[in-house]
């Protein structure tokens, strides 16, 4: 197995930790005492392109894209590219209504499917998640 594969499986596998804990409530809030089961979540998805791949990582992007965005618990999805060229390449965001609907996203076949098949196309994945507060309210 070479680097990269060694890499995506390390990146996959920290992915799929991350949402098992989140479903069953393993991960506890940053300040528990404003924390409701409702409160918004944003994942942020980090992405580099494997060198000189760039192109064909947005090309399964595009392939891959309306299987994302079907399930009717996801609120709204973006990706950015890095104005820098410098790592991380990509940022994916995924918001959620609540931490339960994130759980059932994940869950979710296609979804699944999908985010197994990224260490196929892109390389060290990161996945954090975080819960919306109310500190700033400019929209």
């Amino acid at each position: 197995m070479n680097v990269r594969q060694r890499v995506s499986y390390i990146g996959l596998g920290g992915l799929l930790v991350i949402c098992l804990q989140l479903a069953v409530g393993a991960i506890g809030p940053a300040d528990a005492d404003s924390h409701t089961e409702t409160a918004a979540i944003k994942y942020v998805m980090t992405v580099d392109y494997p060198l000189g791949g760039k192109v064909d990582y947005v090309a399964w992007v595009k392939s891959i894209a309306e299987q994302l965005q079907a399930p009717v618990v996801l609120q709204r999805i973006a990706s950015y590219d890095n104005a820098h060229g410098s790592s991380p390449n990509r940022i994916i965001e995924l918001e959620f209504a609540s931490m339960a609907d994130a759980g059932t996203y994940f869950d979710d076949a296609a979804v699944s499917a999908v985010l197994q098949d990224l260490p196929n196309h892109g390389l060290n994945s990161h996945v954090n998640a975080f819960v919306k507060r109310s500190d700033y309210s400019k929209n």
